[in-house]
């Protein structure tokens, strides 16, 4: 991934890169509300954490893009962004993890705030939702890979029949015919 493909979207005249929103949100919400949930303190502080390390991956991973100018050879800071990515995104899917038991163990906390153990309504609702739009759109995601899987699984399979006119080839097939393999 280049550095220059990089999206960004203008505010004035800084750059802020676009994957930063939810990150900076992720973590105005915790801090706005961060004593706002005695029946689950660490929501808050999940919503910190997850959107300072989200901000903090953006924006160094942007700023440490550096490849040799003929891509070639990654330098130095190509290998410590590399291992910061790796790093931060383990770190991150195991936080969201962590983040899932604690919001979705106290579901339908109390929103009363005279009671002693609420949970603020705007908080928790935040973190129950934005969990769960992810977890929507890894299904969607995973959905969307299968069918891309099994049209080029049928496309494979149109190809080695002879008795269909049309004739869909598969990368596997035109590697093998290459190479004089079992498809050619």
């Amino acid at each position: 991934q280049s550095c220059d493909s990089c999206l960004s979207s203008s505010i004035g005249q800084t750059q802020i890169p676009v994957p930063t929103s939810p990150a900076l949100l992720y973590y105005c919400i915790g801090a706005l509300y961060l004593s706002d949930c005695p029946q689950q303190h660490y929501i808050p502080i999940y919503l910190v954490v997850m959107g300072a390390f989200g901000l903090a991956l953006a924006l160094l991973s942007d700023l440490l893009c550096a490849q040799d100018s003929e891509g070639r050879i990654p330098n130095l800071l190509s290998c410590v962004r590399t291992s910061w990515n790796t790093l931060t995104s383990l770190f991150l899917f195991c936080w969201f993890i962590s983040g899932n038991v604690w919001i979705y163990s106290i579901y339908q906390p109390n929103y009363n705030q005279t009671i002693k153990l609420y949970c603020n309504r705007t908080l928790y609702l935040f973190a129950f939702w934005i969990n769960t739009l992810l977890y929507i759109l890894l299904g969607v995601l995973l959905v969307w890979g299968c069918c891309l899987c099994a049209w080029n699984l049928r496309g494979c399979h149109l190809s080695s029949n002879p008795r269909h006119k049309t004739r869909l080839e598969c990368p596997c097939h035109r590697l093998h015919r290459r190479r004089g393999g079992p498809f050619s």
